[in-house]
């Protein structure tokens, strides 16, 4: 008998997160059909495991205060083999572990990463899989510089544009691919459209279960999992970045500033805050910079001559109309939200 694994590796503004809190809200039931999921390895997003692989320094990284290689070790002692036990005593043969995060996507993107992983999980697992889903890059574009807000940044769209480029293979899906292609073999790549029209019964979750080997059997799974983190409106990324001003993540002793933690919360999860869909300017021109290679990654790996996106709607306004009324509450309930957290001590 063979034992399975299935990373699902993104992409960044998928879905990811609502497909990794659909997965853990379903664990008995996927378990029961012989699919595991990560054990001590974050969760819903399985995130520690895809930092110790990396080799640059970032956020996840500032937040635990890992600042080195040395503090790095420390934090991961016992890490590769407390995993190599977990498998073996609790993933059966013939069974399958199913590893998600999308930052195998956006953070294993130094030379080695990716065949560091792969010599690792090759001499656990029989079987290999990669899942990947992919979105037209101007809305992958649009969609991350609202996580960027989210995540404590301040610059304003058009700084951010700056590094949308066909040498960066966070936007490049050709590049992208060809690191894992090289390091796991093209074949075991399961490379998806995250669009409805191309989803298993148009549902993102049900196409997950069917890469997990699960197609036949759909039923019985809890699927009113709401939509997790929403792309702020036009409102919202201002004022994101005006909070972030004055409540920068992380405090002068290098902690996690508690406090922008709740109050960027608060926007992210209120009306003001992701009211207002922003249009994008640069849609039209991200979508000819990545046409030569998204032609490549269909013909590729979906076997077909052209892009694989369709070419995203012209815009003539810059935002969608709104309801003054319903921006007005939207303020106050976010407002009352605001003023009780800076009051708190």
């Amino acid at each position: 008998m063979a034992r399975n694994l299935i990373l699902h590796i993104g992409t960044e503004k998928t879905a990811t997160t609502t497909i990794q809190k659909f997965l853990y809200t379903n664990q008995p039931e996927l378990r029961k059909r012989g699919v595991f999921l990560g054990k001590n390895l974050d969760r819903p997003n399985n995130r520690k495991f895809v930092a110790y692989f990396q080799t640059r320094f970032d956020d996840y990284m500032r937040d635990l205060q890992i600042k080195d290689e040395a503090e790095k070790a420390k934090y991961y002692e016992g890490f590769l083999e407390g995993f190599r036990k977990d498998v073996n005593e609790r993933i059966p043969d013939g069974k399958t572990l199913l590893i998600t995060s999308e930052h195998f996507h956006s953070r294993l993107t130094e030379p080695g990463n990716v065949e560091s992983l792969h010599k690792f999980v090759s001499g656990i697992f029989d079987n290999v899989k990669i899942v990947c889903y992919l979105r037209e890059q101007s809305a992958l574009a649009l969609s991350l510089f609202s996580t960027a807000i989210k995540a404590g940044h301040r610059h304003p769209m058009d700084e951010f544009y700056r590094q949308v480029r066909v040498d960066n293979n966070y936007y490049n899906y050709d590049l992208f691919l060809s690191a894992w292609a090289d390091a796991f073999g093209a074949e075991n790549l399961v490379i998806r459209r995250f669009d409805k029209k191309h989803l298993v019964q148009g549902s993102i979750m049900k196409d997950v279960l069917t890469q997990a080997g699960l197609g036949d059997q759909l039923e019985g799974f809890q699927y009113n999992i709401p939509n997790a983190n929403e792309t702020l409106g036009y409102v919202g990324l201002d004022l994101g970045r005006l909070l972030n001003e004055y409540f920068p993540r992380w405090n002068e002793d290098g902690s996690i500033n508690k406090q922008w933690v709740r109050i960027i919360s608060l926007l992210s999860e209120s009306k003001l805050g992701t009211m207002s869909r922003i249009s994008n300017e640069y849609a039209q021109q991200t979508y000819e910079m990545f046409n030569e290679s998204n032609i490549a990654v269909g013909r590729k790996f979906f076997g077909i001559d052209g892009n694989p996106f369709e070419r995203p709607a012209e815009t003539s306004t810059r935002t969608e109309s709104v309801n003054l009324t319903e921006v007005r509450d939207a303020l106050l309930a976010f407002m009352e939200g605001f003023l009780k957290e800076i009051k708190q001590p």
